[in-house]
């Protein structure tokens, strides 16, 4: 329980929170030789849709939970791993986990580590000093020992590397200690001594066995994915959409789900837009194709809460990002970026019954630099560069509804002498006695992805319509989602870093900033929503929390 000011706000419920519910997408199940201790290897999946990336600073993207075979109890998680595991192999007394990871980078280079992580005391260590990718690994019968395989260290290893070979392995007895590879011999082993994990390693077969495991205990398993963004309709039902659904309704009374719409093949929702009083809402859906980043389709669904009822309203050869003004009126901005013609952009208005009123052109959209959803205000409020063919020099623009006309109010980027590129995060609408404003969140860099910046998340209020800055605060990682809590006079936001927090929306004090845990375990808030006193969390790995303001 957290005191703000006058008021406390606590964690109240959770849905969604299941068997293996911290695990996200698994990718592997690795048994311990006595069968007593098992281990999973997971991700979190892409973190990007046409509109936005999340991904800076994200407090993990691959993760190895260790379980309790007899009663499925999370013993120990291992965060912070920078690459796709290959393997995992316990020791014989399952103290120690090796675990392999690495992966070709796309252009050359093949990259990861082999980290030894000891479970009771957290201790871990990367083990070689150069970054190889490292794609099997198993501790000899005594545990003294540990084998492990590599990749060349770049394509043009591939002929003649004796290590391509797979019956030719390295050893290595220092695992607490960073070692060079030359100073370690390869060896070689009988093929026989190889054993392949207890499951074959593909999600189907991964997640059957997790389900037998968690049936024969009766608890209830289900592969979730992102909560990519979520809206709270009324005091008892949330609608949410995740990688796996199309969209969804929870009720705290019923404490699950009430109804979905599974996801169709190659199509997965991004964002919600909820009408004022109206018991349905758009979903804006894209159509991706695994083999390609191009020839994306927006789908725009019309889905009616009650009778579950799904139907195709609007359907475009480019992909959209949808936000709503006060009265229900709805503004696509096409974010295709690279992908299509700058001169040939397709904005356009959307009515209260979801038809095309209005095509616009309201200049390029540079691919994760001009995002911005901001719901609730009178007008639209959008990013454009300068001129408004380029994604630099970036103003925020209001666009009238009526008039259908837009004017640039103020360049995004306020410091002048910052010699860094600025990327809008989001933002949401705010007035209270202060008048009338936008907080934004945004962030910079230099292009060096190799050095990290300290408070390089910045979030600050911008008075309507001349754009001064009234406050602003720092963080040392990006903001994932904001909302302003009207009669509280608080934003609440969360980070990539997998924390939650609430400014003042008067003068940006920071009154509350904590991370996120579920069961004493980290995660990560990527979407925010509240319904008066109440703000629910849509995390990364499928699970919602509601936390209540109280007085």
């Amino acid at each position: 329980m957290i005191r703000i000011n006058n008021y406390t706000i606590k964690i109240k419920s959770v849905l969604g929170d299941y068997c293996f519910s911290e695990i996200g997408r698994p990718t592997g199940i690795y048994w311990s030789r006595d069968r007593m201790v098992f281990a999973i290897a997971s991700d979190f999946e892409w973190l990007q849709c046409p509109a936005r990336e999340l991904s800076l600073n994200n407090k993990f993207s691959y993760r190895v939970s260790v379980y309790n075979s007899e009663t499925l109890s999370l013993i120990k998680v291992f965060d912070n791993i920078d690459y796709p595991i290959n393997y995992i192999d316990f020791n014989p007394d399952n103290t120690i986990l090796a675990i392999a990871t690495g992966s070709f980078d796309g252009g050359y280079f093949f990259q990861g580590e082999l980290l030894f992580w000891d479970i009771k005391n957290g201790r871990s260590n990367s083990h070689l000093c150069e970054s190889r990718e490292v794609t099997y690994c198993k501790f000899n019968e005594d545990g003294t020992s540990l084998y492990f395989s590599l990749n060349p260290s770049c394509i043009n290893d591939y002929p003649g590397s004796s290590f391509m070979d797979p019956s030719f392995l390295y050893i290595t007895d220092r695992f607490f200690d960073k070692v060079e590879i030359e100073s370690l011999s390869e060896i070689e082993i009988n093929e026989e001594e190889i054993k392949v994990p207890f499951v074959k390693q593909d999600f189907q077969s991964i997640s059957k066995e997790l389900h037998f495991l968690s049936n024969r205990l009766n608890l209830k398993y289900e592969s979730r994915g992102h909560i990519w963004d979520i809206n709270m309709i009324n005091e008892t039902e949330i609608i949410a959409i995740s990688n796996n659904n199309l969209i969804e309704k929870w009720s705290f009374t019923e404490g699950g789900k009430s109804s979905y719409i599974e996801a169709p093949k190659n199509i997965r929702a991004v964002e919600i837009i909820t009408l004022p009083e109206k018991e349905h809402c758009m979903i804006n859906a894209i159509v991706h194709l695994p083999e390609s980043y191009v020839g994306r389709t927006s789908v725009l669904y019309k889905w009616e809460y009650k009778s579950n009822k799904l139907e195709e309203v609007i359907k475009k050869n480019y992909n959209v990002s949808l936000s709503i003004n006060k009265d229900g009126l709805i503004l696509a901005r096409e974010v295709s970026g690279c992908s299509k013609s700058k001169e040939n952009i397709k904005d356009f208005l959307i009515d209260v019954d979801y038809k095309i009123s209005k095509e616009l052109n309201l200049g390029y959209y540079g691919k994760f630099n001009h995002y911005l959803r901001v719901n609730g205000a009178e007008d639209f409020y959008f990013i454009q560069g300068t001129p408004a063919s380029s994604h630099e020099k970036k103003w925020v623009c209001r666009l009238n509804p009526s008039s259908e006309k837009y004017s640039r109010l103020f360049p995004l980027e306020w410091d002048t002498m910052r010699e860094a590129h600025f990327i809008s995060d989001g933002g949401c609408y705010c007035n209270d006695p202060k008048g009338e404003a936008l907080i934004l969140a945004s962030r910079f860099d230099d292009n060096n992805p190799f050095e990290f910046f300290s408070n390089n998340s910045i979030m600050t209020r911008r008075r309507l319509p001349n754009g001064e800055v009234m406050w602003n605060q720092s963080f040392n990682s990006q903001v994932t989602s904001l909302i302003w809590i009207k009669d509280y006079s608080l934003i609440a936001f969360a980070l990539a870093e997998g924390k939650i927090g609430l400014v003042s929306s008067f003068n940006g004090e920071l009154i509350y900033l904590e991370d996120v845990k579920l069961n004493g375990r980290d995660t990560v808030i990527m979407s925010l929503s509240n319904y008066n006193d109440k703000i629910v969390a849509g995390t990364i790995d499928g699970r919602i929390i509601c936390y209540e303001i109280n007085p």
